[in-house]
């Protein structure tokens, strides 16, 4: 297991692929035509329904050899037991002619479940990186997510000691670095429930446009038990909303007023539709570190596991909602686009150069003076948490 910044990660694979800057990390994405998708979507159903039939096949007569194998070691085992027992009095050969009979077969049938891990991985291997590619041109992956050094610093997960995260998928759409992936924190206990199980989302924006610290969050009961205490230094924003079914996050900032210019209606809209994309799930928000918006969605089904293998494909309704899902990360990521251009065009118009630079202390509630933006930068990059919200405690 890898560590990193005290936390373990139970996948030896997970990197920080938001710094990779290789071609395939950083795949260039477009929004899919809707027909385009549609036609895409059913050739890749049929290309699924054709890998499961092929392993079903595959299954069957490996389950059929394992059967006749396993009813004729039981026969000749229970043979072999009556006829050392009764006619040759050799208790210890009836005891190993009855060994091999229950060995052997429960050995034949450990190897034919193999299949099924075959069939899971050639689902992966296979269909999902097409499906990927359909979504827009995304990269995937089945074992990467989010460098756990980039999302310790939000100051929104539970105290957790191993952090899963598979199926993701990254790109870049206009600048913007997308990636998003299942994920679950868990703790000590091994049998117990995940601390959290879902998704989680981040996007880099390649300009500064983030100031402070701000966690924008519909989950009543986190935001009751920290705001009090890991947030005690954040203030209440308040976002006017027209329709009553958006005013369901609390907003809370260290920069009350960059977030009241950065956090507009449109945007709380958005993340209303995506929360109720995945059954109102109480989505939680955070910008940070200047350009880093992190996303964490509850949601305990599997959308990129293989149906069963005896069961037709039945993925349609969850390559709908990953489509309804990138299509809302579209949409935010095109608020901020136009949040940037605004920004430029306010800022290019005889300012000083001096007003260009942002205060570099934007996550510190100490407010350090300007001149520290180089230990800033390092604080940034580093695997301490910030100084401002003390992510998570150790475990």
């Amino acid at each position: 297991m890898a560590v990193f910044n005290n936390f373990i990660m139970s996948d030896p694979q997970i990197q920080a692929i938001l710094d990779d800057s290789s071609e395939e990390g950083l795949r260039e994405i477009i929004r899919p035509d809707p027909q385009r998708f549609t036609a895409e979507i059913d050739a890749l159903l049929k290309r699924a329904e054709a890998i499961r039939l092929s392993h079903m096949k595959r299954q069957r007569s490996r389950s059929n050899i394992v059967l006749t194998l396993s009813l004729l070691f039981l026969t000749v085992g229970a043979s072999g037991f009556g006829w050392f027992l009764l006619v040759e009095g050799d208790i210890l050969r009836a005891i190993g002619s009855i060994a091999l009979a229950i060995i052997v077969p429960a050995a034949l049938n450990i190897l034919s479940t193999r299949g099924f891990a075959e069939y899971r991985r050639a689902y992966k291997e296979e269909f999902l990186p097409d499906l990927a590619k359909a979504l827009g041109g995304f990269h995937f992956s089945p074992t990467r997510g989010i460098n756990p050094k980039i999302i310790s610093k939000a100051g929104v997960l539970p105290n957790y000691k191993t952090y899963h995260a598979e199926d993701c998928f990254t790109g870049n759409y206009k600048g913007v670095k997308v990636i998003f992936s299942e994920a679950s924190l868990h703790g000590d206990k091994k049998n117990a429930p995940p601390l959290f199980d879902g998704i989680f989302v981040l996007l880099e924006i390649p300009e500064n446009l983030i100031e402070g610290h701000t966690v924008m969050t519909a989950d009543t009961v986190m935001c009751n038990k920290w705001r009090s205490t890991r947030w005690k230094q954040l203030q209440h924003v308040e976002i006017p909303v027209q329709n009553p079914e958006w005013a369901r996050f609390q907003i809370l900032s260290n920069k009350p007023e960059s977030a009241k210019q950065m956090i507009s209606a449109q945007l709380i809209k958005e993340l209303c539709e995506a929360a109720d994309i995945f059954d109102r799930a109480p989505i939680t928000a955070v910008f940070f570190q200047k350009k880093y918006i992190f996303l964490t969605i509850p949601y305990d089904e599997d959308m990129f596991e293989p149906s069963n293998m005896h069961m037709p494909v039945a993925t349609h309704s969850h390559i709908m909602r990953c489509r309804r899902e990138v299509e809302q990360i579209f949409q935010i990521v095109d608020i901020f686009d136009l949040y940037a251009t605004q920004n430029r065009a306010e800022t290019s118009v005889d300012t000083p150069v001096r007003e260009l630079v942002k205060p570099p202390a934007h996550n510190e509630i100490a407010h350090k003076p300007a001149q520290n933006t180089e230990d800033t930068a390092q604080r940034a990059t580093s695997s301490a948490p910030p100084a401002d919200l003390p992510p998570t405690d150790k475990p």
